[in-house]
């Protein structure tokens, strides 16, 4: 019986531990950038099946691509409008979010 967090964590190990191993096969055969487009793919085919167009997680620039991010409104858990929570943007997000004009806008801002 599952009573904790735990207990959950013990419990689902060697469901993890399988399919990180098939996530980990998969890439090392077709390359991980390719899992990652085409998990994107298949995502967006069910959130518009699904009705939902636009729920899919997309994937981003490199790592190597990319500048850490200026923050310049986070939220009460340290996120920002720019970031999404990664510290990381692209050197033009970071150009934007530092322009004094755009400096308090947040993407949710753009959209009212």
């Amino acid at each position: 019986m599952i009573r904790s967090l735990s207990d959950l964590d013990r419990a689902t190990a060697p469901r993890r531990a399988r399919e990180e191993a098939e996530v980990r096969a998969l890439g090392e055969r077709i390359g991980y950038g390719r899992v990652m487009q085409l998990a994107e793919q298949e995502w967006r085919r069910a959130a518009v099946a699904n009705g939902t167009p636009g729920a899919e997680l997309t994937v981003g620039a490199c790592a190597g691509l990319l500048v850490p991010c200026p923050c310049p409104t986070p939220d009460a858990n340290g996120h920002c409008d720019w970031c999404c929570g990664t510290k990381h943007v692209t050197e033009r997000v970071a150009k934007a979010a530092n322009t004094s004009k755009l400096r308090n806008l947040t993407i949710g801002s753009l959209s009212r």
